[in-house]
């Protein structure tokens, strides 16, 4: 058990960081942060700054809640969030369909991979009625952001 559901959501969700290359980006070795995904060892004030700085996507207050936060497609807020997300979908596709010639190496990944995949099902299952973690939808929102926004 974890103490920390809505990372270990997000990581089990993405699929950019193995556990060692998110171990080394944020200055912890790979057996602690093992152990804090999936034993339930306790972060320390320094790793929670490190891990926030690599995992920008996820807010601090997030990262630490001892629960795993769900969107509800009965809340207003989390439609917006989802719409947005659909939007930032939509984008990727028109870039990738206008430039296709251009595109990053991100783009061409998240179009023909995971990303198309979870860009399209992960509003659909909310707009079904599913609840969808925090987790998961922060982990498609970072991969959307990344291949947009990255060098």
């Amino acid at each position: 058990m974890t103490l920390y559901p809505n990372l270990y959501e997000f990581f089990v969700h993405q699929d950019f960081y193995s556990i060692s290359m998110l171990a080394s980006k944020s200055h912890m070795s790979t057996k602690d942060l093992g152990e804090v995904l999936f034993s339930g060892k306790k972060l320390t004030n320094e790793q929670i700054l490190n891990l926030s700085q690599v995992l920008w996507v996820i807010p601090n207050s997030a990262l630490i809640y001892n629960n795993t936060i769900m969107l509800s497609p009965k809340r207003y807020k989390h439609k917006v969030m989802m719409e947005n997300l659909k939007v930032l979908h939509k984008s990727i596709k028109e870039v990738y369909l206008e430039y296709r010639h251009l595109c990053s190496r991100d783009i061409l990944l998240y179009i023909r991979g995971k990303g198309r995949c979870d860009g399209e099902f992960l509003p659909a299952s909310f707009e079904y009625g599913y609840e969808i973690s925090y987790g998961a939808y922060l982990a498609v929102k970072f991969a959307a952001m990344r291949c947009l926004y990255d060098d």
